[in-house]
């Protein structure tokens, strides 16, 4: 089931990715009629020889361990996951339907296999707790999808800082839902951090265009990436680093991006508050966009001069630049920690952030030893990202 975790969004998430389960009743336990008079097997998936059933009994009333008996209503208070005579649940969870089979006599599940659970209501129905819910989330009497970190901390505030199981394009559709850090207290909470699986194309779409002056080397699903320049050219090229599943950002965060942007000779100089045109050619550009209209910035990394910080410097006036430290013959190779908050000026539905690289820089020989953009953020050791980009 896809939203176990959701289920316990105050207990917490112990198991990431973990599905609901059981061979309990009402969970794939198979009730068979043995062929006697007012007898059915138990719960357990065995068949009892004829007189010997555990779970119904005849006219006499003795308890038949929560399953309907044929003769009256529910003689027990077990959970089933069935219905009384008359239709009506027994007053236990009614979230379970039958896999196809032929039904059991006392409404329990059949014999054709695991029932499949069914967990409520969609978004957008009443509701009066989690339980109702298909989602497994309650807010203001409305159901709603986990879609991410901030509908997570809407629906319940006063969640702590912790693992979660989101699904950004809603459950029961397209791309399976994963298990997120959520920061629910900074800055007002709701911040969702992107697994940086680079080379899984569930989570990331990294393309490029414009001039072929970029090689990328390393894409993994641990949190690194490399691009480097690799050739010389007339204008700019594009890298677009998009989040697939569709987690809309108004901002974005840096928390301990881990990262490098320069070789041992040369480093990548970064406009302050927009992005390089001719005849700056030599400049880059990092900043953040819409995925439907990537030419158009909503944020940049560096806004002003005050969010150019040491180890970078400001440069041309425009720029801002670690050359600085090639300067001083320190290489700037080394990956530092970013820690930075990026408004956009309006919400994007998917993250995407975009390194623009100016061509005419000259490439060093080898060409890892200049202009690159070097990521190395990878997550924790139950394999959850706790740094690195979080958006809200």
């Amino acid at each position: 089931m896809a939203f176990a975790c959701l289920l316990q969004t105050i207990a917490g998430c112990d198991s990431p990715g973990a599905t609901a389960t059981g061979s309990g009743p009402g969970r794939g336990a198979t009730v068979q009629n043995d062929g006697s008079t007012g007898n059915d097997s138990a719960s357990t998936g065995k068949t009892q020889p004829p007189g010997q059933g555990a779970s119904d009994t005849d006219s006499t009333g003795a308890p038949d361990g929560g399953f309907f008996a044929p003769d009256g209503p529910d003689q027990g208070s077990s959970d089933d996951g069935g219905l009384d005579e008359d239709g009506a649940d027994e007053g236990d969870d009614s979230d379970f339907v039958s896999d196809g089979g032929a039904p059991a006599p006392d409404g329990a599940d059949d014999a054709a296999g695991p029932s499949i659970e069914v967990e409520g209501s969609a978004a957008g129905q009443p509701c009066v707790s989690n339980d109702d819910c298909a989602s497994g989330l309650c807010g203001g009497s409305v159901c709603v999808d986990a879609t991410s970190c901030l509908t997570l901390l809407q629906a319940n505030p006063g969640l702590p800082n912790r693992e979660y199981e989101i699904d950004p394009d809603g459950p029961g559709t397209g791309l399976a839902p994963f298990v997120a850090y959520c920061d629910m207290t900074t800055d007002g909470g709701g911040w969702t951090t992107l697994p940086l699986r680079f080379n899984d194309p569930n989570y990331w779409s990294i393309t490029q265009d414009g001039d072929a002056c970029v090689t990328i080397d390393i894409e993994d699903d641990s949190g690194n990436f490399r691009q480097y320049q690799s050739l010389s050219d007339v204008t700019y090229d594009y890298t677009y680093m998009e989040f697939v599943p569709p987690i809309a950002a108004t901002s974005v965060w840096f928390v301990n991006f881990n990262y490098t942007n320069g070789g041992q000779n040369n480093t990548m100089d970064f406009q302050i508050g927009g992005v390089p045109s001719p005849p700056n050619t030599s400049y880059e550009g990092w900043y953040f966009a819409d995925p439907s209209a990537p030419a158009v910035p909503l944020g940049y990394t560096f806004p002003t001069d005050a969010s150019c910080t040491p180890p970078y410097d400001i440069e041309h006036d425009v720029t801002c630049s670690r050359d600085a430290l090639t300067d001083k013959g320190d290489a700037p190779t080394a990956p530092f920690f970013l820690n930075e908050t990026v408004p956009l000026s309006a919400a994007a539905p998917n993250f995407d952030m975009v390194l623009m690289q100016g061509c005419p820089s000259y490439p060093l020989m080898p060409f890892i030893t200049g202009e690159q953009f070097h990521i190395e953020t990878g997550p924790a050791a139950d394999g959850v990202w706790t740094t690195g980009i979080a958006v809200r």
